[in-house]
């Protein structure tokens, strides 16, 4: 029989000291009977980025609900795009943007980060749009667009 250091009392006077800091069984649920779902991030669209006019664009991008009710737009390692001057990202509702933004209908999320890399921008939780597109707004250009596609 494997023989341990520490003596029964003093095993038994750790565990109760766990207990007293807090430190609660992993399957608690389980032994009160709970069976609660974990609440988890969750892709609830996804798209690939395309260029427009002239210029370039590729890579994936993803609306995700996270598990504490914000949602975010999550452009892929893989994103990379033609760098322009002035760019934005905006989440829309048009299929094109054309040379104005619609306050309606086109929803501006923040500059744009990095011309290509993994970049995230907050969205409001209820928000219905779903093509995002990279604006260069100097000059009223499209610069590229993924439609957002739900997940199954």
């Amino acid at each position: 029989m494997y023989s341990h250091p520490m003596r029964r009392g003093e095993i038994l006077l750790l565990a109760a000291f766990a207990c007293a800091c807090g430190k609660q069984p992993a399957d608690r649920q389980t032994q009160q009977g709970s069976e609660a779902t974990p609440v988890v991030d969750r892709i609830v669209a996804q798209g690939i980025f395309e260029g427009r006019a002239t210029h370039t664009a590729a890579g994936d991008a993803e609306l995700i609900a996270r598990a504490d009710g914000t949602r975010e737009l999550h452009f892929a390692s893989n994103f990379v795009i033609t760098e322009v001057e002035g760019p934005i990202v905006v989440l829309s509702s048009r299929d094109s943007l054309g040379d104005t933004l619609d306050p309606e209908q086109d929803l501006i999320l923040g500059d744009l980060l990095s011309s290509s890399g993994e970049q995230t921008y907050a969205v409001p939780a209820d928000d219905p749009r779903s093509i995002a597109w990279v604006y260069c707004v100097p000059y009223v250009v499209e610069v590229g667009r993924a439609t957002l596609l739900p997940s199954e």
